[in-house]
């Protein structure tokens, strides 16, 4: 029972991190790779509290926490290693 529960743990950070690599790389601009990490968290609370209501299960705080903590570990390490645009020179 434990490896099935860190099997799912395993699960969820893979998912949800690799949606926040995925709309971090489209984003254009800091501003837009802070909500696009805020939105990948609101998707993940608002599964669960779909699930809560589909299927009358108990609300899964845990598996909102994993999922927002692998999202935030994606949103530093993409800052960490994205390449920084040239700014343009000056003309002259």
């Amino acid at each position: 029972m434990v490896a099935k529960m860190g099997l799912h743990r395993g699960v969820h950070g893979l998912a949800f991190a690799g949606a926040a690599f995925l709309v971090l790389a489209l984003s254009r601009s800091r501003r837009q790779e802070i909500r696009s990490a805020i939105a990948v968290c609101l998707l993940g609370l608002s599964l669960e509290y779909l699930q809560h209501l589909i299927y009358s299960n108990v609300m899964e705080w845990w598996d909102v926490r994993d999922d927002t903590l692998a999202i935030l570990a994606a949103f530093a390490l993409y800052q960490l290693t994205r390449v920084r645009k040239p700014t343009a020179a000056p003309p002259g």
